[in-house]
């Protein structure tokens, strides 16, 4: 990866993910970047953001101008919503899982949500008004996670495809894992690199497995943009032989799609699923909203 093979890059290698949805790896203590999912460490919590009510005054506050800034998008391939519709009741097909951040507390629809060394609340700004979640890192020290969670059991083996708006906000200073998947048999840690002056410069995928664990990083096309939304889409299928295809795209709101496919042998689909946007065994400060999150099986 040339000149992104930073001290902090190089190190995110040896960093291991939460790990998959069995009754015999939760029971292991394990550290806080071990193969365990990060639903036991401190700062997880299942209740309702304390701040839920002010942010959603503030968000029902937006006149139609200050929303302005959030660019109509064509819904492309997949049923995405249309610039006149958006959140979850606007997909064709609906996804199995679908969470806009639009109603109820913060932690409706999610498993966990983690919150070391930063914060999770809602935010009013959107892509599907009058909210989005907002993920803040703050001056964070080694290894900590501030992520929404979600664990899905009974998914089917032909497909499994996850999506999600998501919005960086500069300056973006490092590399950071803004979200991460886990199917059958593998994790996939999606990083976001700098260019050293303040902006995104490239994406990579890191697909974790194995025991003891193994990092496999692969370099994708494109990446989110600064201070507007991009959808990002991942999807694994099946191969003929074994493993899966990976394809990853990034969808911008002036149209234009970044696509990469990857062989990847070690990622199996179906029966788990789990899906954590947010930081992931992170250190530093930065922040990322999230809307419209959704996943499809099959």
């Amino acid at each position: 990866m040339g000149d992104l093979l930073s001290s902090s890059s190089v190190s995110r290698r040896a960093r291991s993910s939460p790990g998959f949805l069995t009754a015999a790896l939760l029971a292991v203590a394990a550290p806080a970047c071990s193969l365990l999912f990060a639903t036991d460490l401190d700062g997880a919590r299942g209740a309702a953001d304390p701040d839920a009510e002010a942010a959603e005054a503030a968000a029902d506050a937006l006149t139609d101008g200050e929303r302005d800034d959030v660019a109509p998008r064509d819904g492309g391939d997949g049923g995405d919503a249309d610039a006149g519709s958006r959140g979850c009741a606007s997909y064709d097909p609906a996804p199995d899982f679908c969470e806009d951040f639009d109603d109820g507390p913060l932690a409706r629809g999610w498993t966990k949500l983690q919150e070391q060394s930063g914060t999770l609340a809602f935010d009013p700004l959107a892509y599907s008004p009058p909210r989005s979640g907002r993920a803040n890192l703050n001056d964070a020290p080694s290894c900590s996670y501030t992520r929404f969670e979600r664990s899905i059991s009974g998914v089917g083996s032909k497909r499994v495809e996850v999506r999600a708006q998501l919005r960086p906000t500069g300056p973006w200073s490092r590399t950071f894992t803004l979200f991460t998947v886990h199917i059958r048999s593998c994790a996939v840690l999606f990083y976001v690199h700098p260019n050293g002056a303040g902006a995104i410069d490239s994406s990579s995928i890191n697909i974790q497995s194995g025991d003891p664990l193994t990092n496999d990083e692969r370099d994708v096309k494109g990446g989110p943009r600064l201070n507007e939304w991009t959808d990002l889409w991942f999807e694994a299928v099946p191969n003929a032989t074994s493993g899966s295809s990976l394809t990853i795209s990034f969808h911008h709101e002036d149209g234009s799609v970044e696509e990469t496919t990857v062989n990847a042998p070690q990622c199996r689909v179906g029966g788990d699923l789990f899906v954590a946007p947010g930081f992931h065994c992170e250190d530093g400060t930065g922040e990322v909203r999230y809307d419209d999150v959704r996943a499809y099986w099959e």
